[in-house]
């Protein structure tokens, strides 16, 4: 999923792969504002926080960082990403 705001190389490098896109956006206020405006603010909210979130499975060295637990309360990650995508 691209980000549709205006995105900028970053020079700081995580896990050896670049971060495209400039920090995470605040969580929208829904109490203020125009609706039309609002619904452009929320998708750009969303496809930041998507773009983050699937960037930072990159980070992982091999597959198998999707099988092991980082704590035993936890599942291990292949659970979270599979709960993310829709089937």
């Amino acid at each position: 999923m691209t980000s549709p705001f205006q995105e900028s190389e970053s020079p700081t490098k995580s896990c050896g792969t670049p971060l495209k896109s400039a920090a995470l956006r605040r969580t929208p206020r829904l109490d203020d504002g125009a609706p039309d405006d609002k619904r452009k603010e929320i998708a750009l909210y969303f496809t930041n926080t998507f773009d983050t979130y699937t960037r930072l499975f990159g980070c992982l060295a091999d597959d198998a960082g999707y099988y092991q637990k980082s704590i035993p309360l936890r599942h291990p990650l292949i659970f979270y990403l599979g709960q993310t995508f829709p089937p």
